[in-house]
Order: structure tokens, then C-alpha cells, then sequence
């Protein structure tokens, strides 16, 4: 089977996703992780069997008509308007999860048998490839309440975006996975799913102890046949 990631990371590509890939890959499958971010920091050092992509913007430029003019229009005012306001007019002019499909070469992205949409942002994006390419189970996985994070969006305009995408796109996922018993019900309740998401813990790879090395006990007083994690 070969296996699509998509992620929307910026920064760093996310634990959680590596892991997975490399877990999959360990079983057997082809996986390939795609990323829209130049600059994103990858691993040093890959699992046999996975791949990251870096999807390309289209020649550097915003594309898509009716897209491109209120772009255009919202990166004249960016720097006249407080940041409350630019928000709003963010996600009241553009459609950001659209932009992943108009402003990116999308074609890159392979056939795949399973596609991966990690996060809200992804949702529109695994669709779209599924239409094109007329085949592919989609699979879900949030790491958050994507529309809940306050500290990010200050807008209830921004929060109540991103809660259409997912009241849109989540219950015609083939699975959705997520990382908490809590989360998931709260998932469940909120879309009025079928069945609750799977549950799939964040993980340390385990790394046999070579040696004893009592610091930890000895400076918390913990008995020596008691484990730390």
C-alpha cells in the first residue's frame, strides 16, 4: 500500500506524524509525507520505507481568480489594520484551507491508497486528491481542536471557519484518529459522528536501558525496583 501524508506544519514536522510514518513503514507500507513549507525542519535521519516531499507553490504566486484579487486587496491593507481586524478579514475574504489546492502543485502528490490528513487545514486538500485521482481511503488525524485554539485565533470569525471545515469534511472520513480519550468523545459529541475516533496515544520509542544509572532514585529516594519513565 502506498500511504499520502499531508501535513501543515511550518516550523518543525510534527513527532506525531514521523511516527506514525515510520511505524507504518515498519509494517510494510510506502509512505510519503508531504509538506508546503520550504523552510520546515525535517528528521536527520528516516525510517527504510518513508519519504518527505516539499510541495511547491505555483511559480511563487497566488492563483484562483476571485482568490487572488481579495488576496491582493487584503496584502494592501495588512499594514493599516490592527491585527483583531486582519483576522477578521482573513477568514471573512479568503478560504485558507483552499489555498493548499489553488496555490500549490498539488500534482506532485502521488496516487495513494490511504491519505492522510493531519490536522483540520489538510481535510479540503486529501478530498481534492481523492476526486482527482478517483480512489483513496481518507483518514483523519487531529491533533487538537483545530477551531479551539484561542491563543491562535482571536476571532470567533477565525474559530467558526475552521469549525465548518470540520462539520463539513470530518464525517466523510473513512477513520478519523486522535490523541486522547477526552478529545475523542468531545470529537464524537460535537460532529455528531457515527462512531467515536480512534484513539492513538503519543508515544516515546523505547530504548533499552544499557547499565544501571541509579541518579533519579537516589536523589528522590525511589526504590531501586521501581521504574522511571
Amino acid at each position: 500500500y502506498n500511504i499520502a501524508m499531508l501535513s501543515c506544519d511550518q516550523v518543525q514536522l510534527d513527532r506525531r506524524i514521523y511516527q506514525e510514518a515510520a511505524t507504518l513503514a515498519k509494517n510494510g507500507y510506502n509512505v510519503k509525507i508531504y509538506t508546503f513549507y520550504p523552510d520546515i525542519i525535517l528528521p536527520s535521519i528516516l525510517q527504510k520505507g518513508v519519504s518527505i516531499v516539499k510541495i511547491a507553490r505555483n511559480d511563487g504566486k497566488i492563483h484562483g481568480g476571485a482568490i487572488n484579487k481579495k488576496s491582493l486587496l487584503f496584502n494592501y491593507v495588512n499594514i493599516l489594520l490592527p491585527s483583531l481586524l486582519k483576522e477578521k478579514m482573513y477568514f471573512c475574504l479568503l478560504d485558507p484551507a483552499l489555498s493548499f489546492i489553488n496555490n500549490y502543485q498539488i500534482s506532485e502528490i502521488e496516487k495513494s491508497d490511504i491519505i492522510f490528513a493531519h490536522d483540520t487545514p489538510m481535510l479540503p486538500l486529501a478530498f481534492e486528491i481523492q476526486k482527482n485521482q478517483g480512489f483513496g481511503k481518507i483518514i483523519c488525524d487531529l491533533h487538537e481542536l483545530f477551531p479551539d485554539q484561542f491563543d491562535i485565533f482571536k476571532t470567533k470569525e477565525a474559530r467558526r471557519y475552521w469549525n465548518r471545515i470540520d462539520t463539513c469534511y470530518l464525517k466523510k472520513c473513512d477513520g478519523i484518529i486522535t490523541v486522547s480519550d477526552n478529545l475523542a468523545q468531545i470529537i464524537y459529541k460535537r460532529y455528531d459522528l457515527l462512531e467515536k475516533p480512534l484513539v492513538l496515544y503519543n508515544m516515546s520509542n523505547f530504548v533499552p536501558k544499557n547499565g544501571k544509572n541509579n541518579f533519579l532514585h537516589d536523589l528522590y529516594s525511589i526504590p531501586y525496583d521501581k521504574q522511571i519513565f
